[in-house]
């Protein structure tokens, strides 16, 4: 039992490692004050100030509060949920409209955790959202890849007294035979399997 337990355990702070890397180090926002100009066409992010669904208090007129009492989840099939969802989302079509953007080129609507969209658009229509008194924040999407060739011994891991000495004669690859375990946990953390840090 107690070995089953390390290795989860190992398990998890490899992954973690695995997706720190690529959380820290997300696209910078364009700043509001005009030092920064979009001038590509491409997928871009755009995080809207209203409050998303998990923090919203009800201060908007004739939309309840949907913020989840303290160790509470909210539930995301109740009316008023879906009320204030769909309010979040109606405004990011306004938004788009707003700047020329057909309603075609959203690609997806955020307003559970974040409140904010995903859009098709040209540098100038990226401009004007993120000049937008509405609008906290537009980055350029990016596909950023996981290297995680260097984890274990930058962890200490590998080192003498680490975790794999500690355990004996486990290794990462006792969990399942060849590259599988690490493969899994790169696809869950959205590692493409053809990438260079999936080879054995």
């Amino acid at each position: 039992m107690h070995r089953r337990l390390l290795t989860a355990l190992g398990a998890s702070l490899l992954l973690l490692a695995a997706l720190l890397p690529t959380a820290a180090s997300g696209a910078q926002p364009v700043v509001r004050n005009g030092a920064h100009q979009f001038t590509k066409a491409g997928i871009y992010i755009v995080q809207m100030r209203d409050f998303p669904v998990v923090a919203y208090d009800g201060s908007i007129s004739g939309y309840a509060a949907t913020k989840p009492a303290k160790g509470e989840k909210i539930d995301p099939n109740s009316a008023v949920v879906t009320r204030y969802a769909g309010y979040l989302n109606g405004k990011h079509d306004a938004e788009l409209k707003g700047v020329g953007a057909a309603a075609s080129k959203k690609l997806y609507d955020y307003s559970y955790s974040y409140n904010g969209f995903s859009a098709r658009l040209t540098a100038a229509q990226a401009n004007k959202l993120a000049a937008d008194k509405d609008v906290v924040a537009v980055s350029p999407a990016e596909t950023r890849t996981a290297d995680t060739s260097s984890t274990p011994t930058f962890l200490g891991l590998t080192d003498p007294g680490g975790l794999w000495d500690q355990l004996g004669e486990w290794t990462p690859w006792v969990l399942a035979p060849g590259p599988v375990f690490g493969l899994l946990a790169l696809r869950n953390a959205g590692a493409a399997p053809g990438h260079a840090s999936t080879a054995s």
